[in-house]
């Protein structure tokens, strides 16, 4: 179980002006409609802004006010923002007069796919019909009622000039999900991404991108999103209103979720942070600065994170609670060495959650993850009977949210605490046993694959093989229904391992024969491990002792170079999977077999190098050397190379030479960054806690 953070590239350095930059948009949006340039798209544009913030818009009415348009006068004059709670009203009816006056079929369509009153809808769409029904095709009368009744629309019935315009309206309408099916979101993104290849204005290219960006966020592509970035950000013609920050609050997250760090930290602090505050979006700007936070902290630079945090702990108008702020500083400290700060503010913590009476789902999750947190906490440092009673409050808590999903957690957590702090096997079970329980009727399939797993290795440590094979029947029927094709893998690798302790070769040798049936590549890279192992093991058990060495020494030099870059960024030191011990074991018993005594010593020299890597992948000493930019890139980078090795492993062989170039590229890049670290000694001592 691990600690739990609550939370919710050539570009310019400075964060934007929104009065300057609002105020050039809003000249250069007068302009095009002047020139009859795409002139729909530029009314729409000029409105967002203007109705962003009644209070500071008076620049962009300076500049209508300044243009030579009576047109655009007259609306934004009959029609003027006075507070913020009409302004959407006074939005709908600047839209609903440009449409009437000018015939715009696009703005109709925008009109009809917002949250308005159907009453309110149709009195407009009866208005525009009677002046300009006879200038509109039976086609674009059939979308404009699909749109109006929230039906099904599929991309061929948008046929029209103006096709990215309707297209974003629909995209960012509450109303998406009736718009389009799952189906109908992939068809979208291939169109866009044929579209932005063609010769297209720069308006419109910058519409296109952020209808993929959405498109792509409704179907959860964030890498496709990543991918967009340099563009979103590059673009000055998207309006800046109150909307695009929404829009790149949605960025943002797709950013953090994939680990794309430092561009996500460009983006809060050039961009999200400076148009939250320009429009008075104090929650807005509170949570960027908590996510920022969370950026620092998984980038090791706990120091910059802790001072965020402690600005919006001093800041009496901050609207986080302050529970959560308790905990994000507790775990900063932690990681800082600073042990009596974090227990202090982890307890602080406790004490707040406990004396907030929120009933929203957050503050629940936040209460629940401090509770967790301080189990972990006293459980590493040995103090078991600290340790229980918030394990117990946690237990509680989701009980009395009939949370079955967090239950079987605070059970599978338990299991795995009676097994490796006590070695008690029967009080493990019984915990994974509630666990499973409480996993399958919170139908949460991944978390009781993962249990299963971890029982079925635990029933067979302790020679329980026919409840073992039980529960193996129990998932080979799971992964059956599910067309699980890795999990029906995993469990025919444990019926290996069953074999081997009943020392039945020619079963061993069936499992084997099975798995071949199969591709590997979709396998993780421990469970690949376990499969190697077993093979090595036949070897070994037949007396093949040569073959067994020939077949192991590439899997164990993966798990070698895979360890030394995958030191943990919370302890800086690696974590040793069961697997990696049992092919070091296997690996040492062939080598006695077969006498190879200076290959036994090289074997464990390259056990020791993985203690001196995790000495530079310190996580205090990498933020102390490495830019927010070097630390995101290396993130990248030894994800890539983790994800090669494991495709290494169920390679053919005539692919596992292009592989290793890869990856032998990859890890060159890795060094120059680690170079860095190895050539600078730390200034003074690291905490060891």
């Amino acid at each position: 179980m691990l600690f739990t953070l609550l939370l919710t590239y050539l570009l310019p350095s400075q964060p934007i002006d929104p009065y300057i930059s609002i105020t050039n948009q809003a000249n250069t949006y007068i302009e095009y409609i002047k020139l009859d340039t795409q002139k729909d798209l530029s009314f729409w544009a000029l409105n967002e802004l203007y109705s962003s913030s009644c209070e500071v818009n008076k620049n962009v009415s300076r500049a209508i006010g300044q243009s030579a348009s009576s047109f655009l006068q007259r609306i934004f004059s009959d029609f003027e923002c006075t507070t913020k709670e009409n302004e959407d009203s006074l939005k709908f009816e600047r839209l609903e007069y440009y449409a009437i006056e000018t015939g715009s079929f696009s703005t109709l369509i925008n009109i009809l796919s917002l949250t308005r009153p159907k009453g309110k809808l149709n009195s407009t769409y009866s208005k525009f019909l009677d002046r300009w029904q006879q200038s509109l095709s039976s086609d674009q009368i059939q979308l404009a009622e699909a749109v109006k009744d929230r039906n099904n629309i599929s991309l061929t019935e948008i046929n029209t000039e103006s096709k990215l315009f309707i297209l974003y309206s629909l995209l960012f309408s509450e109303f998406v999900n009736n718009y389009f099916t799952a189906d109908e979101f992939t068809i979208i993104i291939t169109y866009l991404n044929n579209t932005q290849q063609t010769d297209i204005t720069d308006f419109d290219r910058s519409i296109l991108n952020f209808n993929l960006v959405k498109a792509a966020y409704e179907t959860n592509r964030y890498i496709l999103i990543s991918n967009k970035f340099n563009e979103l950000i590059a673009s000055e013609l998207y309006p800046h209103s109150e909307k695009k920050v929404g829009v790149f609050s949605g960025l943002d997250f797709a950013l953090s979720y994939i680990g794309n760090y430092s561009e996500s930290l460009y983006l809060q602090r050039n961009i999200l942070i400076p148009l939250s505050r320009y429009y008075d979006q104090k929650s807005r700007t509170d949570f960027v600065l908590l996510q920022q936070s969370a950026n620092l902290y998984n980038l090791g630079k706990y120091e910059d994170a802790k001072q965020i945090l402690e600005d919006l702990y001093n800041d009496p108008n901050s609207t986080i609670p302050k529970s959560q702020l308790y905990n994000n500083l507790s775990l900063c400290y932690k990681q800082l060495g600073q042990k009596n700060e974090y227990t202090q503010f982890l307890l602080r913590a406790i004490q707040q959650a406990e004396n907030e009476k929120k009933p929203d789902d957050n503050f629940y999750k936040v209460k629940l993850g401090l509770y967790q947190n301080l189990f972990v906490y006293y459980n590493s440092i040995g103090d078991s009977t600290s340790a229980m009673p918030y394990i117990r409050k946690a237990q509680n808590l989701a009980e009395l949210n009939n949370d079955q999903f967090e239950l079987g957690s605070i059970h599978f957590y338990l299991g795995d605490y009676y097994l490796e702090r006590f070695n008690d096997f029967d009080k493990a079970l019984i915990q994974f046993n509630i666990a499973q329980t409480l996993f399958t009727s919170s139908q949460n399939y991944l978390n009781n694959k993962l249990l299963l797993s971890k029982k079925i290795e635990l029933l067979i440590e302790i020679d329980s093989l026919q409840e073992a094979q039980k529960t193996i029947q129990e998932v080979k029927n799971i992964a059956s229904e599910s067309s699980d094709t890795p999990q029906y893998l995993e469990a025919l690798i444990f019926e290996g391992n069953i074999a081997v302790k009943q020392n039945n070769l020619d079963k061993i040798q069936s499992f084997i024969d099975e798995i071949k049936v199969y591709s590997l590549e979709d396998l993780e890279f421990e469970v690949l491990v376990r499969y190697f192992n077993l093979q090595a093991t036949l070897f070994y058990k037949k007396s093949l002792y040569r073959e067994a060495y020939v077949y192991l020494k590439p899997t164990l030099n993966q798990i070698i170079e895979r360890a030394k870059g995958s030191v943990e960024s919370e302890t800086g030191f690696w974590s040793v999977k069961k697997e990696y011990l049992d092919s070091f074991e296997l690996m040492m018993s062939i080598l006695k077999k077969l006498d190879y005594t200076a290959e036994s010593i090289v074997f464990l020299d390259k056990l020791k190098t993985i203690n001196d890597a995790s000495l530079y992948n310190n996580p205090l000493l990498k933020a102390s050397k490495l830019s927010e930019k070097e630390l995101a890139e290396e993130k990248k980078l030894i994800a890539r190379i983790q994800n090669l090795r494991t495709e290494y492993l169920s390679a053919d062989e005539n692919s596992k030479q292009a592989l290793k170039t890869e990856i032998d590229k990859l890890s060159a890049q890795r060094q120059l960054l680690t170079n860095k670290v190895i050539k600078s000694s730390p200034e003074s001592d690291l905490p060891i806690w």
